[in-house]
């Protein structure tokens, strides 16, 4: 709690801003160079006596930002103090206090931040949240009339009337103001080498939004092969991975957003051959190479249609033709005539 005459020992110095020393001088204040200003205005005591800042979690508020007064605009016998702050999400937002110039010593009130511009294009983003307010303890406003005449606004030099840092109470990481859901890619199969790429071997490397800005009371569930479960004493949601926990396994592949479907060629959302579609072994023989050797009568070619597909194949014209007597020399079976029978097997 403040001690009594704390708002008239303000008056006397500098404060709420970071102290300066008189006569200022340009090298006073950060990014600026001689020349850059014509005037440095100084801002008289006791105009300000106190100031208070709040930055949300969304302002991404680090310790080297500020908060600064930037102008004061006169309109009739208003002043309005714009204040702007350097603070990754809340540099398009300023804060703005209106007095009268006779308005009564120590009047303090509680504003919100206003855009400026528009808001960057982010899913991710809750348009609602207002990143920073404050208040202000404003003193004796005739101070400023002499100064600021009717319709002139007074630019402060850049950063020079910075606040406190111990004025500015920073809420990032503080509590959780939203929640985001999202499914990381599926894992895809892998084309082996030598073999032709398609769909199947593709994968998107974006996260798929479900959805944003998910608050109000949030019920989480257990899916399949999920664990879920409440750590009071560190307050803290633990979500964990078990086979068979929560729903159970899934009894086919679980899509990950509406109308996914399988690539060409493959019956899996994950892409590849079926158990079926795979050739295991040939008469009991396995390895990763088998040779195949057609015998007489045999014939064995690649399918001319289906990749990586044999066609093994009955020629029986290979075989000698026989013309036996009394055939008046037609033989028993024509060499242009083929008894073919196929087997195919993928590889």
């Amino acid at each position: 709690m403040a001690r009594p005459n704390w708002y008239n020992e303000n008056a006397a110095r500098d404060y709420p801003f970071l102290q300066r020393t008189a006569p200022l001088l340009v090298t006073d204040f950060p990014g600026s160079s001689a020349g850059m200003y014509d005037t440095i205005v100084d801002v008289p005591h006791g105009v300000c006596c106190d100031m208070g800042i709040i930055m949300a979690p969304n302002a991404d508020y680090a310790l080297t930002d500020l908060v600064w007064l930037d102008r004061i605009e006169r309109s009739g016998a208003t002043l309005t103090f714009v204040f702007k702050t350097d603070a990754a999400g809340a540099s398009n937002y300023i804060l703005k206090f209106r007095r009268n110039i006779t308005s009564r010593e120590y009047r303090i009130d509680w504003e919100e931040a206003e855009l400026v511009g528009t808001l960057p294009d982010d899913d991710a983003r809750c348009d609602e949240d207002i990143p920073w307010s404050g208040y202000l303890v404003t003193g004796d406003m005739q101070l400023l009339v002499d100064i600021i005449d009717d319709g002139e606004t007074i630019e402060f030099a850049d950063k020079l009337w910075s606040l406190e840092p111990a004025r500015i109470q920073s809420l990032k990481d503080s509590y959780v103001r939203a929640v985001h859901l999202a499914n990381s890619p599926r894992t895809m199969v892998e084309v082996p080498e030598g073999c032709t790429e398609d769909s199947s071997a593709s994968a998107n490397s974006d996260v798929i939004v479900q959805a944003t800005c998910i608050d109000g009371d949030i019920k989480l569930k257990e899916g399949y092969n999920c664990t879920i479960r409440q750590d009071t004493i560190s307050n803290a949601i633990i979500i964990g991975a078990g086979v068979g926990v929560g729903e159970g396994e899934p009894c086919e592949e679980v899509p990950l957003y509406d109308g996914e479907t399988a690539p060409d060629g493959s019956p899996f959302l994950s892409g590849g051959p079926g158990c079926g579609s795979v050739l295991k072994s040939v008469n009991g023989i396995t390895g990763k190479n088998i040779t195949l050797l057609p015998g007489p009568g045999v014939r064995i070619t690649p399918d001319p249609v289906i990749a990586n597909q044999l066609v093994i194949a009955k020629a029986v014209n290979d075989f000698a033709v026989c013309t036996p007597e009394g055939s008046g020399g037609a033989p028993l079976l024509s060499p242009m005539i083929e008894s073919v029978s196929s087997s195919s097997a993928g590889g």
